[in-house]
């Protein structure tokens, strides 16, 4: 009976010993399966492509809108031949494209026509035809300098107005107007307060002298330079 129980006891060692054996085997495979993971999953992180910090991100472009006024037609079309016409796709991508520009007048003026590429070339010409006269086109331009509002003397007011006629008056040089003479000057002199004139002209007749060889760059330049001692006085004053 003593030798059955003492093997008893001895099969009952075994089958413990051989349970923590087995315990700690799993617990090394599962030690051996997370170290696996995670270098894999660094090797993994270490090739991934990195992206350069400094890479410029361009807006997407917007085209400009088109509605028929005369004096926006070289703006727009500088524009649009640049990045739709010049560019190689098809024209009947072109004209969808010229089609979602133009609104107003500028689109009645080609709604007759099926936006298809048969009809692009023919909806280019008579838009060009229209607008792009230079009799029409200066016309409008120096009718727009003639009904431009004087302003009032403060950096925000003459500054306005002073964007407006730089870009006028490069419109009409653009179109070979020589936009010279003692009238025209007048014109964009009288789109300021008196004060601002008075010392534009004291500026002028000083670095240029007599009146007969005054441009319009000499009046813009001087015009600009009083901009900014008008800035200056207002931080003053604050």
């Amino acid at each position: 009976h003593e030798i059955v129980d003492s093997g008893f006891d001895v099969l009952l060692l075994f089958t413990e010993r051989q349970r923590e054996l087995f315990d700690r085997m799993a617990t090394l495979k599962v030690k051996s399966t997370t170290s696996s993971e995670e270098d894999r999953m660094d090797s993994h992180s270490f090739e991934q492509p990195s992206i350069p910090m400094n890479m410029p991100k361009l807006p997407k472009l917007q085209l400009p809108v088109f509605s028929g006024e005369t004096s926006e037609w070289l703006c727009f079309w500088d524009v649009f031949e640049k990045n739709v016409h010049q560019i190689s796709i098809d024209n009947s991508s072109k004209m969808l494209y010229l089609r979602n520009c133009l609104t107003g007048k500028a689109l009645e003026t080609i709604s007759y026509l099926s936006p298809i590429a048969d009809n692009y070339d023919a909806a280019i010409e008579i838009l060009t035809e229209r607008y792009s006269r230079t009799g029409n086109l200066v016309r409008e331009l120096t009718l727009q300098l003639e009904e431009m509002s004087t302003c009032m003397n403060t950096v925000e007011s003459c500054e306005e107005n002073y964007t407006k006629l730089r870009g006028i008056i490069a419109q009409l040089k653009r179109l070979g107007d020589p936009c010279v003479g003692a009238l025209f000057i007048h014109t964009i002199l009288m789109k300021f307060p008196a004060e601002f004139q008075f010392e534009v002209i004291k500026d002028v007749s000083k670095s240029v002298g007599e009146r007969s060889k005054w441009s319009i760059d000499n009046v813009l330049s001087a015009c600009k330079e009083q901009i900014e001692i008008l800035r200056l006085k207002e931080q003053t004053e604050r």
